[in-house]
């Protein structure tokens, strides 16, 4: 009789559907110059592992511009999420799935424009081991936030989804203050 075992973590680099075939040789020898020799072959299937997010919390903090009324000039901040995957195959798309608003809203540009003011650059994916990393950046004319007294604030919350392609769909949230 036989047995195989290992630590399921020896084959997180096996993405879904991926097949690894072991063959092993079992030799038994009579001592008296009797050889036989048989394969025993053992199949390994992988099954997603979902990205894993590594980054920091994204956040940004921003001030309106003090005594300045309908100023083009952008506010802006920029920064970048970055993962790894243990499928090593894998490729990733990464989007910009909403945004919602707190705080002083009374004023503020509907959703469709608060999309608009954040942008994502190249991904770098994590294909082979490596990290990948999807950069972003936030801009806005600094007039949208006239409306704002003295000491008020509004958050915006955007929502990046990492997605792997196989079902491992994980996010990061990237907060504008």
């Amino acid at each position: 009789s036989w047995s195989y075992s290992t630590a399921d973590g020896a084959f997180d680099f096996l993405a879904y559907g991926e097949i690894l075939t072991l063959t092993y040789t079992a030799t038994v020898d009579d001592g008296h110059g009797g050889l036989v020799t048989k394969p025993i072959t053992v199949t390994v299937t992988g099954s997603n592992d979902t990205a894993e997010i590594t980054s920091a919390p994204q956040a940004a903090t921003l001030t309106e511009r003090a005594d300045t009324h309908d100023a083009a000039t952008p506010d802006t901040a920029s920064g970048a999420i970055t993962f790894v995957d243990a499928d090593l195959t894998d490729a990733h798309a990464v989007k910009l799935t909403g945004v919602n608003a707190s705080g002083a809203m009374t004023g503020l540009a509907n959703g469709a424009v608060q999309l608009n003011w954040l942008s994502l650059g190249p991904l770098a994916d994590s294909t082979d081991g490596g990290q990948g990393s999807q950069s972003w950046s936030f801009s806005a004319p600094d007039s949208y936030f006239d409306y704002l007294a003295d000491g008020e604030a509004v958050t915006l919350t955007y929502t990046i989804e990492v997605d792997d392609h196989h079902g491992g769909v994980t996010s990061q949230d990237i907060v504008v203050t």
